[in-house]
């Protein structure tokens, strides 16, 4: 039975998945299991994920049907007490898991960590930090305003999943939404270390109606937060902006 367990969905990203899946099974740490869930891929994904042979990759297809209910028939799949997220078009460093167990081994109240990471505009060749908050009383003060993890970053324990459940299958934020529900039970970090590289490309940019959605999913996730944390001014202001972006001020001047 491995240590580690490694979830990740892919769709339509032949040009990035070969890389992604280099980088996990170049890891240092070594006990794990890879395992991958194509959700119906059109392009050359398929042909990819065939070209691989390690035996710790467990590769799985379905119809199409979205992130979320990938994600969780991945997770579904899973032997490991650890389950740590990778994106099909994201790379982790070498040491990302070695990190991240090291870290909950040592930390044994924390249930979930993250990592910064690099964003890489595939475009323009512009590279950004992204900095995240570290401990666990920033992470929740941040809750109220924005997500305070790289998903594809994150590594949590099996019993906090246990305790919380899955993702929403509902939602596009289902990851924002599952680290507010992690909060409740559980304590969260983010090692202050650039361990991933995410990659911004045309793909991974959503269309206008798909952006409004997200941005009263944000509102409404930001409310539950809040209501575990406590409201701040600069949470007031966040979720103000989230409405603004959802198009509910011109919808209640209807």
């Amino acid at each position: 039975m491995p240590r580690v367990s490694v979830v990740m969905s892919v769709y339509n990203h032949g040009q990035y998945v070969g890389h992604a899946i280099d980088s996990i099974l170049q890891q240092t740490f070594r006990d794990f299991e890879f395992v991958i869930v194509d959700d119906g891929s059109k392009d050359t994904t398929p042909q990819v994920l065939k070209s691989y042979h390690d035996p710790r990759l467990k590769i799985y297809r379905q119809d199409n049907r979205g992130q979320s209910i990938a994600l969780n028939h991945g997770i579904r799949l899973t032997a490991g007490t650890l389950i740590a997220r990778m994106d099909a078009d994201d790379v982790a460093l070498p040491e990302r898991i070695e990190r991240e167990v090291s870290f909950l081994d040592t930390h044994p109240a924390i249930g979930l960590v993250g990592t910064w990471g690099v964003k890489v505009n595939t475009e323009t060749g512009e590279e950004r930090l992204q900095r995240l908050p570290e401990d666990d009383a920033s992470i929740r003060r941040f809750l109220v305003i924005d997500n305070p993890f790289i998903h594809s970053s994150v590594m949590f324990r099996r019993s906090v999943i246990e305790t919380v459940g899955l993702y929403d299958e509902r939602l596009i934020w289902q990851d924002y939404d599952l680290w507010v529900r992690v909060a409740r039970n559980h304590r969260m970090a983010n090692i202050p270390e650039p361990l991933m590289v995410r990659r911004k490309h045309p793909a991974s940019i959503s269309g206008t109606s798909k952006e409004s959605r997200k941005s009263w999913e944000r509102f409404q996730i930001q409310i539950k937060a809040s209501r575990q944390v406590g409201l701040t001014y600069p949470g007031l202001r966040a979720m103000a902006r989230s409405l603004a972006e959802a198009g509910w001020w011109k919808t209640r001047g209807r």
